[in-house]
């Protein structure tokens, strides 16, 4: 059975700017986050899936499908909410809805009114006096009121108060337990997608430096706490390391690897923290630790 998304090679060059060669696979029911801090990529990454730019060199396949901006039948397959939230401005929000519909074979009415009911957004509403918030909520009726089966979310919920991020990650959450769909969710904010995530992709300046699961990286990195007498000349695994007198404090990517060489120094009332997700993602984000 093929892939839901596969990305094989893929380059977009810019001016100053070049992305991949990027290699890519999303399955049927994973939540896939793509990280990286603002200028990385991820941006650039989502622009080639959709076709909204042409790529440089290799090829994006979608249910099977190879992309192509010739043959468009392929987008009937994804539901897309970006940073910008694009609407008929002086339209109601229930007539952008009816609009909206009729470009997608797939379109629910029944689904799009409950998901709006779900978000209290209101249908007499011009859609540009929407806040924030509910310009999101919208975008996220018209990506999945058609049922896609590769949602793509890029930076959605940058700049909405935490309340509303919370909700949408719950309507995603219940998505993705309910149907035969995949996410790639792009961010530089691990919090939105740290219920969601099976996979993580960190990347930077337009190169993958890492693609791991959410539970290699929680189950191996800690913070260690520990008294030893005399510094090596380096920890194993170590991220970042603090020091006062023969007190240290480690973040180790490894933390096994840290613990055995701990060990064999001598090292005295050693302490194991574990670390959230988004302290891991700082961590790799600032250094490229652990690629």
């Amino acid at each position: 059975m093929h892939s839901l998304m596969t990305l094989t090679g893929v380059i977009k060059d810019y001016p100053g700017f070049s992305l991949g060669p990027i290699q890519l696979e999303l399955d049927r029911g994973t939540v896939l986050g793509l990280l990286g801090p603002n200028g990385s990529g991820k941006s650039t990454t989502m622009h080639c899936i959709t076709g909204l730019v042409e790529l440089t060199a290799g090829k994006i396949e979608i249910d099977g499908r190879r992309t192509s901006n010739r043959h468009t039948g392929w987008k009937e397959a994804i539901g897309y909410v970006g940073d910008a939230h694009p609407f008929y401005e002086g339209w109601p929000v229930g007539k952008n809805l009816e609009v909206f519909s009729r470009y997608y074979p797939g379109w629910s009415d029944r689904k799009a009114g409950r998901l709006a009911e779900r978000f209290q957004l209101d249908l007499e509403a011009i859609a540009k006096t929407l806040s924030s918030g509910n310009r999101v909520k919208l975008s996220l009726v018209r990506a999945l009121a058609h049922s896609p089966s590769l949602l793509l979310f890029d930076e959605p919920t940058a700049g909405i108060d935490p309340i509303i991020r919370a909700e949408v990650v719950d309507v995603l959450f219940e998505t993705m337990e309910a149907g035969d769909c995949g996410i790639l969710y792009a961010t530089h904010i691990v919090s939105d997608i740290s219920r969601l995530v099976d996979d993580l992709i960190y990347i930077d300046r337009g190169k993958i430096i890492q693609h791991v699961s959410e539970e290699e990286l929680t189950d191996k990195w800690r913070m260690l706490s520990f008294n030893l007498p005399q510094e090596p000349e380096r920890f194993a695994a170590a991220v970042d390391v603090k020091q006062e007198g023969n007190s240290y404090r480690l973040v180790s990517c490894d933390h096994m690897s840290t613990l055995d060489q701990l060990k064999g120094l001598g090292a005295e009332g050693i302490e194991e923290n574990r670390l959230s997700l988004g302290d891991i993602s700082v961590h790799i984000m600032k250094t490229g630790a652990g690629a």
